[in-house]
């Protein structure tokens, strides 16, 4: 009889664009670490149903998502002696039923999560899909304006620019699943900011030797709008000038220089006053709910004057 599949002793469960890619790129570099090829197979959001969103684009998502526990184990085969299994799925915040399912399946589970500014990560959010030519919307307010009726139509959660924001409830989620020990919040802040001491505390709560140093992070899924879309799908998509660049150049130099021209193709333009004032005012009552629950200030993510304002619902998968 063969052995069950190991299954993650650790998750990163979002929240999108927040460097959750960085941080689990760090985590996976550790020696005492496994990571599955596949970054985000959002089993646990999607579990038992079939990924069939309508989205532009969205057959990307339809396409990587693993909602078999089969084939959710065999992501894990290989992980011989690893301390420390887990992987990354953004989804796992914001999906109701994520927290439930993780301890139903992985009691013992240690949880990390990074929450961003939910007006700066819709932003982001938005920019990120227009990069990727999936956004049709060119402004972020008409786009904005759309989101109930994409949720209907069956567009996939990502575009859930507003909905994904409102993280007080989502964080409950998981403290009412799981015990304080098990459960790591970050802020975004503190991860650009002291990105070292970030990976330590995340290394510590995993249970791996906090002094490894992985080098630096490598800054990725930037969100701007292309200058050109050709020199992106380049940098992108499996090609073989990148299959080349990987057998001639030495990794961190190879690294280096596609940083460079994603940072130089991907000028990050303002965002609009106006749709950032109402964003942040239909997020200021859920924020200080959040700020009690963590027991930080986090008065920095509320509008001017701190007014709690309307502008749509909190939404929901």
């Amino acid at each position: 009889m063969s052995e069950p599949a190991p299954l993650p002793t650790f998750l990163l469960v979002g929240t999108a664009k927040a460097g959750t890619t960085a941080l689990i790129g760090q985590v996976a570099r550790h020696p005492g670490v496994f990571t599955p090829r596949i970054k985000e197979p959002m089993y646990f959001a999607l579990r038992g149903s079939t990924a069939r969103f309508r989205g532009p684009g969205d057959g990307r998502v339809n396409g990587y998502a693993v909602t078999d526990p089969a084939a959710y184990g065999a992501l894990f085969h290989g992980s011989g002696g690893a301390r420390a299994r887990g992987e990354a799925s953004t989804w796992y915040l914001y999906s109701p039923e994520a927290p439930a399912r993780i301890r139903e399946e992985i009691p013992g589970c240690r949880i990390v999560g990074v929450l961003r500014d939910p007006a700066e990560r819709a932003w982001s959010a938005f920019l990120h899909m227009r990069g990727d030519g999936r956004e049709p919307e060119a402004e972020f307010a008409a786009a904005l304006a759309r989101e109930e009726e994409r949720a209907r139509d069956g567009w996939a959660w990502i575009w859930r620019y507003r909905g994904m924001g409102f993280y007080a409830a989502q964080v409950r989620r998981y403290r009412d699943c799981f015990p304080p020990e098990q459960l790591l919040w970050i802020l975004y802040e503190d991860w650009v900011r002291d990105p070292r001491g970030v990976r330590e505390s995340v290394f510590r709560h995993i249970g791996v030797d906090p002094g490894f140093d992985p080098g630096p992070a490598e800054r990725v899924n930037a969100s701007g709008i292309p200058r050109s879309r050709s020199l992106h799908r380049l940098l992108q998509e499996p090609s073989a000038l990148r299959t080349a660049a990987r057998a001639l150049l030495p990794d961190g130099i190879r690294k280096g220089i596609v940083g460079m021209v994603r940072r130089a193709n991907f000028p990050r333009p303002d965002p609009p006053a106006a749709a950032m004032a109402e964003l942040r005012g239909s997020f200021a009552e859920d924020v200080r709910e959040l700020s009690t629950l963590l027991g930080r200030d986090l008065s920095a993510w509320l509008p001017a004057g701190g007014a709690v304002g309307g502008g749509g619902g909190r939404g929901g998968p």
